[in-house]
């Protein structure tokens, strides 16, 4: 870079920045240490350049107090870039190159961005002259070999601190509660007057067996100790887990060895550290089997589009309230009308099918013939399935005879015990073959009387197990498993598939492959209101407001609500769509139209107010004649107020 000249020809005098930083907070925080050290011999350097003639003055020092070099990401330094971008700084010192960057790749940025803009860097310990091209490499190359040093560090910082573990020392950081430092021997904790509250978690916990209640007695207990702070939940657990109060120092990342013996005293023995242990594993489990709260469709609810899962969610609204709902893990990726459904809804929607399908006495007509169909494919399948058990309890049997027969003739106390073995086995397996058979037996007796049996008596296959195992009006998900092989959400509808089985039998032991009977479920107008193109097509097709709540039955208010969420209002004037006309007016082939009626109580408004009449004396006075609004809905005094404001676009 050549040197700047003044615009009288003489030498300009640079404007120079010093940039000074160390890595810790505890550095930084050292008033006589490092950082007054580096401002110190940056000073003591412009001082010395200024010797004889003005080479520069200070314009500011940035300071980065705990942050590494690792990083570009420091306050300071990101300010003092900005200044040399906008041409505050000409020169830049800082006292070695580590300080400016420990990385490679982001000093050459650095030195490359300072020589787009027309700036020096000054380095005190590394000669830096940024005019020189053979600089410019001795710079880079001295960059490499202290990117170098410092992954070295690094590395052996890591490795020392491996074997000093080995050796049952204590590293950096906070010692565990109960210990402190030992200020004569470098690695060693002592116990300090915390111990005696450790003991008291340990010993109070086993005593007690709740976290809560052992909690409640230590903060009473020790209400007035210093560390009691620090006594939170989340700490009380990791207390009662740390193995370092056994005396133990764990090791991290070695294969050969988790523990050595440590460097410090135990604080609590082996037994009462093991019941803590014991405690904490039992409460793990009640937890874990704790009830929480349960999505019923989980596994079952799928999107008719894309075939995945519906997984259930929750949200937290603006009101602290949470929300629950069955969504796509992500997006559909068939862009489905349905990307969230509310889980309580769909959940009582299916119920409530169920519970008509249950409590009917009498199935329709349409599906009793589906039923009594696939009755007779499931008994077919059946019938098969016995003639394969039946081989099998024969093959078995053969096989029994054949080791009973064996046993008779051996006398090796060895191999009768091993002919004895396979005898019970095969014996149990017959069993089990013969309680399917029979299973399998009454299965095929109830289809083929049911096959038979009139629609009502067709019912029993759905309703009956629920009628055994559920009390009256109880929502549960069982409920659901029972009768519903899968559900798949669609545009405007549930598909609902019924699996057709024989009844008493378990809902886990229902065959995948077995016949199920689909039904249709229509959504709700509540539902369809999250359809986006549902609802644009019902405005494309001309329909107010009031008219589309009338057909999803649901209220305008609803309709409009949903309108805006789906951001329908702004393509409605791009797109054409018609928008509802002011009140005193109605649209004809796309134009406004006045409305006679609704012009006369534009008037009446007009009248009282120029009377001194109150908006809402308007309003009340509009109820009691019983004018209609343009929703339906009753007169407000916002209402009136729009109305009396805003003019349509013809009259003015």
């Amino acid at each position: 870079m050549a040197r700047q000249k003044s615009a009288t020809g003489g030498q300009k005098v640079r404007r120079v920045a010093f940039y000074v930083r160390v890595s810790t907070e505890r550095q930084a925080q050292v008033q006589e240490g490092s950082l007054k050290n580096q401002q110190q011999m940056l000073q003591a350097e412009l001082e010395r350049r200024n010797t004889g003639e003005a080479w520069g003055r200070l314009v500011d020092t940035y300071i980065d107090g705990g942050f590494s070099g690792k990083s570009m990401d420091r306050p300071e330094f990101k300010r003092l870039l900005a200044d040399v971008e906008r041409g505050a700084v000409d020169a830049i010192f800082f006292t070695e190159l580590s300080r400016l960057s420990r990385s490679l790749r982001d000093f050459l940025n650095i030195f490359e961005y300072v020589q787009h803009h027309q700036c020096d860097l000054v380095c005190l310990k590394t000669v830096i002259d940024t005019t020189s091209p053979f600089s410019n490499l001795v710079v880079k190359i001295l960059m490499v070999f202290a990117e170098f040093e410092r992954e070295i560090t690094a590395e052996r910082t890591s490795r020392n601190a491996r074997e000093r573990a080995k050796r049952g020392l204590a590293n950096g950081g906070l010692p565990p509660l109960g210990y402190k430092r030992d200020p004569e021997r470098k690695g060693h904790l002592l116990m300090d007057d915390s111990a005696q509250m450790v003991r008291a978690i340990f010993r109070g916990y086993v005593r007690l067996g709740s976290a809560g209640k052992t909690l409640e007695e230590i903060r009473r207990k020790f209400r007035d100790h210093p560390d009691l702070g620090r006594i939170s939940r989340s700490t009380f657990y990791y207390i009662l887990r740390n193995r370092s109060y056994l005396g133990l120092r764990e090791l991290s990342g070695d294969e050969q060895q988790s523990e050595v013996p440590a460097a410090w005293p135990a604080l609590i023995d082996q037994k009462t550290f093991d019941e803590a242990q014991i405690l904490l594993q039992k409460g793990r489990k009640n937890n874990s089997n704790a009830k929480s709260f349960n999505y019923w469709l989980s596994g079952i609810l799928v999107c008719a589009a894309c075939k995945e899962p519906l997984s259930g969610k929750s949200a937290r609204s603006r009101s602290g309230s949470y929300r629950r709902y069955y969504a796509h893990r992500k997006s559909c990726p068939e862009n489905a009308l349905h990307e969230r459904i509310p889980s309580e809804a769909v959940e009582v929607l299916v119920l409530n099918y169920l519970e008509k399908l249950s409590r009917s006495r009498q199935l329709d007509p349409a599906l009793a013939q589906k039923i009594q169909g696939q009755v007779k494919k499931r008994t077919g399948e059946l019938g098969k399935e016995q003639e394969r058990l039946h081989r099998k309890t024969e093959e078995l049997s053969r096989q029994i005879e054949e080791r009973l027969s064996q046993l008779r003739l051996v006398t090796l106390t060895e191999v009768r015990r091993n002919l004895e073995n396979d005898i019970a086995q095969l014996q149990s397996e017959h069993q089990l073959l013969l309680l399917a058979k029979n299973q399998n037996r009454d299965q095929v007796e109830r289809l083929l009387a049911s096959s038979q049996a009139n629609p009502a008596s067709l019912l029993k296959i759905f309703s009956k197990e629920a009628a055994q195992e559920l009390k009256e009006n109880e929502m549960t998900r069982q409920k659901i498993k029972a009768f519903v092989a899968s559900i798949a959400l669609k545009d405007t509808e549930l598909s609902i598939r019924l699996p057709l089985f024989a009844p008493g039998v378990k809902s886990h032991d229902k065959d995948s492959s077995a016949p199920v009977i689909e039904e249709k479920v229509p959504l709700p107008g509540i539902f369809l209101l999250r359809s986006r193109a549902l609802l644009e097509q019902l405005l494309r097709n001309g329909l107010s407001r009031n008219e589309i709540a009338r057909q999803l039955k649901v209220s305008p208010t609803a309709i409009g609500t949903a309108i805006y969420r789906l951001g329908l209002l702004g393509p409605e004037r791009s797109t054409g769509l018609t928008r509802r006309a002011p009140f005193g007016f109605e649209k004809h082939d796309g134009k406004l139209v006045m409305n006679d009626e609704e012009q006369k109580a534009i008037m009446l408004m007009r009248q009282m107010q120029k009377s001194g009449e109150s908006l809402r004396a308007i309003a009340d006075e509009l109820n009691r004649r019983r004018i209609p609004t343009k929703q339906g809905g009753k007169w407000q005094a916002n209402t009136i107020n729009k109305i009396l404001r805003v003019q349509p676009d013809h009259e003015r």
